[in-house]
């Protein structure tokens, strides 16, 4: 049985964030449990500078009335888990995978279902046996669509696993569009298939067209059965629950680990705890505060600028932070009305908060590690990987109670010496500030801080007990 994952974006060739670090994880996490992977991901810009070799050329895939030419490369990770990448250069070669620092590139659409059409050509090249085909999020999401419609090859043979990492983001386009899709309209353009009030939604598609749904947290999963979190598809989830599994991600302990980190400034483990006082200090001098800060609390975020991720509340309470003299940094890139609050707010309170506009993998390693707490107060979280990383780093967590942040901070406190972090239920700045009193009184405990941070440590969210459960759902489905 060969499993193919199908997905927009893999670390570390071209991430946005949680999808490509999940891709990475997952498939190496089933290569290493002896399962047969490969990962299709688009031949993007940012790519150009990984070894790789032409693998097939001259391929051609009929999208609308026009049929386009294509070419497939392949590159390895690290341990010999093969990435394929589909190249198109006019769809693919552009400075950022989806957006400009203004809005989406007008053409996402024609861009990914490209990457469906010719995704399915490469398969049918290559596949005519039981095989497990693994898409994710809209992107992909057209593809369930084809390979049921019968475009693939023997496609009776194939099983279907989609996963849903980010709800807010659909695909959604015009109807007008819909000769994009090959898909005949009388039967796919529907309230039954791809049609979304008037519009078509490749989202949809793959929760319609797939022989099993999954989410990245048990909890999200239940959420998307309700109007609040389910964006409009309520209903398809509601009506699909027996086939809905949440599947809790988790962290490649092998990149986050302190113990061995190449990118901090001094190791740590469970034993020595020393080192973590040095990432501090290095994470103050990086972001330019004083010196002087490291006696007090540091919070810290890795996060995209955006309202899910909670930014709107973060900028509300800035200033009843700054009044309980605590640091915070803030790492990440997004909505530019984001970045000009928080360099406003930078301005402001210049030896209390660090900002930098960036999507760096060597910074979000420091500021992981030499936090005291990392925030994760996000409106709504389908499962949340900085979390997990905190952890991991004994970087206490201080999250919202929802989806994944639910199933991964345990509450702690003087009745529950056995958590590892700090939730808090209601999204205003009342409960995010109730929280963080929290973990200040808790900082201000050394004993129990000290306790706080190994139950931390000592938390288990590696990716080999979530490729289990994947690998036993896809036999699960090859005996069908």
């Amino acid at each position: 049985m060969k499993v193919w994952i199908i997905a927009s974006e893999m670390s570390p060739f071209a991430s946005t964030g949680g999808l490509g670090e999940v891709v990475r994880g997952l498939s190496r996490a089933l290569k290493g449990l002896g399962c047969e992977v490969c990962v299709i991901i688009p031949y993007y810009w940012t790519i150009r500078g990984y070894p790789m070799s032409r693998f097939m050329g001259d391929l051609w895939a009929k999208m609308g009335d026009r049929w386009l030419s294509f070419d497939v490369y392949l590159t390895q990770y690290e341990d010999r888990l093969p990435v394929y990448l589909i190249k198109r250069e006019d769809l693919y070669f552009r400075p950022n995978l989806y957006r400009d620092s203004k809005e989406d590139y007008y053409d996402n659409m024609e861009r990914f279902c490209f990457f469906c059409h010719a995704c399915l050509e490469f398969l049918n090249r290559l596949e005519n046996g039981k095989t497990i085909v693994h898409c994710n999020d809209w992107h992909t999401g057209l593809l369930c669509a084809l390979i049921k419609a019968g475009h693939l090859r023997d496609s009776q043979r194939i099983k279907i696993v989609y996963t849903v990492h980010n709800i807010a983001y659909q695909g959604i386009y015009p109807s007008n569009k819909f000769y994009l899709t090959n898909l005949e309209p009388s039967k796919y353009f529907t309230k039954e298939a791809l049609e979304f009030y008037g519009n078509i939604n490749l989202m949809k598609a793959g929760l319609i067209y797939s022989d099993v749904i999954t989410t990245v947290s048990p909890t999200h999963a239940n959420e998307l059965k309700h109007p609040y979190f389910a964006r409009g598809l309520e209903g398809v989830f509601l009506k699909r629950e027996d086939d809905l599994l949440g599947i809790l991600n988790g962290v490649d302990y092998d990149i986050w680990n302190p113990a061995t980190d190449p990118f901090i400034r001094a190791n740590f483990d469970t034993k020595d705890l020393t080192g973590k006082l040095l990432c501090k200090e290095d994470l103050i001098a990086e972001f330019g505060l004083p010196h002087s800060r490291v006696e007090r609390p540091l919070v810290g975020m890795v996060t995209r600028l955006d309202p899910q991720k909670g930014m709107d509340l973060v900028l509300a309470s800035i200033p009843d932070m700054v009044g309980l003299d605590l640091s915070l940094v803030i790492l990440g890139n997004g909505d530019q009305r984001y970045v000009e609050g928080l360099s406003h707010l930078k301005e402001r309170y210049p030896l209390n908060i660090g900002f930098k506009v960036a999507h760096d993998e060597r910074l979000a390693h420091k500021v992981i590690a030499g936090s005291d707490m990392i925030l994760v107060p996000s409106l709504f979280e389908p499962c949340g990987l900085i979390q997990m990383y905190g952890l991991r780093y004994g970087t206490i967590p201080i999250g919202r109670a929802t989806g994944g942040l639910k199933d991964t901070i345990s509450p702690f406190s003087y009745t529950n010496p056995h958590g590892n972090g700090i939730l808090f239920e209601h999204f205003d700045t009342n409960g995010l500030m109730w929280a963080i009193r929290e973990g200040l009184r808790y900082y201000e405990d050394k004993e129990m801080w000290r306790r706080l941070i190994l139950n931390g440590l000592g938390s288990d969210f590696s990716w080999e007990r979530s490729a289990r459960e994947y690998l036993e759902l896809y036999i699960r489905l090859a005996k069908v």
